[in-house]
């Protein structure tokens, strides 16, 4: 499977750590402001930008049952395993926790736009 391509600052590595082998990055190490691209299984592709404290807000999904301006809370991005989504804000209302990418897990985040 493929590896995990993170690409959030051009030399920030203290956002990286290894867990069990496995790249990861906290939400709380991307900056608010910033917009990221997150994709999986070939053909799923998610943007969000940091709206602070593990939130961001969806700009854009391709195959992937999210709306624009949903607010989705997320604490860790971990290669090769599913996304797990503590919360979906959606028009003012909680939709619960759910769970993207569940089969393969993602494949890359990167980074679209500083937010500086």
């Amino acid at each position: 499977s493929p590896k995990l391509r993170i690409v959030l600052s051009k030399a920030d590595s203290d956002s990286f750590f290894l867990m069990s082998g496995r790249l990861c990055i906290r939400s709380y190490d991307i900056a608010d402001g910033q917009v990221i691209e997150v994709g999986y299984f070939t053909d799923r592709r998610l943007v969000l930008k940091c709206t602070g404290k593990g939130f961001f807000k969806v700009v854009k999904s391709e195959k992937i049952p999210l709306k624009k301006n949903d607010s989705i809370e997320i604490f860790l991005f971990v290669e090769n395993f599913p996304i797990y989504v503590s919360a979906l804000i959606r028009e003012g209302r909680n939709m619960g926790p759910f769970i993207l990418a569940k089969k393969n897990g993602i494949d890359y985040i990167t980074l679209v736009q500083d937010g500086k």
